[in-house]
């Protein structure tokens, strides 16, 4: 029996082996032979009934070889094989943003972070793209999640206060900017997180601005 690290950026993740090709596929994952690796995980990946990981380990020798879009053929197939695996979630999402398709991406980190909640990263990424996207309801929510977690203590009021800012919640927006800027060792940077324009629109007026100040 072989135990064998897997491939994940995001939700560590241990695979027991009980089957010979796996202990050729860890070596050649060991080696970095990916030409190999991808070779072997495209036998075992086309088995019936194979894992998840088969597929997830194929798309991330796809990507370390420059195959994105291949990659992400089998991310998604890693995600329709065992929906509840997050890393094939959190890995889709890193390969569309990658990719310029935003949306997509989104709803890909919005299934990693349902599937592991206590994942900070996943819930970054997914906050991060509703802000791209002008989701602001949703960005305080992955927010919120975040101050939960214990995560992302530097920078956390900032986002918020423009993400109430864009939402049109002057008020609170207000209090979230007075803790950033009291506890922010460059205020500098607040005062450009505040202002950054959204799609085109500014979020706040620089007569609120300096009222908030």
């Amino acid at each position: 029996m072989t135990t064998v690290m897997l491939f994940s950026q995001s939700c560590a993740s241990v695979w027991i082996m009980t089957h010979d090709p796996w202990n050729g596929i860890a070596t050649a994952l060991a080696q970095e032979d990916w030409k190999r690796a991808e070779a072997l995980l495209r036998q075992e990946e086309a088995r019936p009934n194979a894992p998840v990981q088969a597929a997830y380990n194929l798309a991330k020798v796809l990507h370390e070889q420059g195959a994105d879009d291949n990659a992400v053929c089998y991310f998604q197939k890693a995600t329709e094989v065992d929906a509840a695996y997050a890393p094939a979630w959190f890995e889709l999402g890193r390969m569309l943003v990658n990719a310029g398709r935003y949306e997509a991406a989104l709803e890909a980190f919005r299934q990693a972070a349902d599937r592991a909640q206590q994942d900070p990263d996943a819930w970054y990424n997914r906050m991060m793209l509703c802000d791209r996207l002008g989701a602001w309801e949703e960005a305080l929510l992955c927010a919120g999640r975040l101050r939960a977690l214990g995560a992302m203590r530097e920078g956390l009021d900032t986002l918020e206060a423009r993400f109430h800012a864009e939402r049109g919640d002057l008020e609170t927006a207000r209090k979230r900017f007075s803790s950033a800027i009291a506890s922010a060792p460059n205020k500098a940077v607040v005062l450009k997180a505040m202002t950054r324009c959204a799609k085109g629109r500014v979020p706040l007026t620089k007569t609120a601005l300096h009222k908030m100040a």
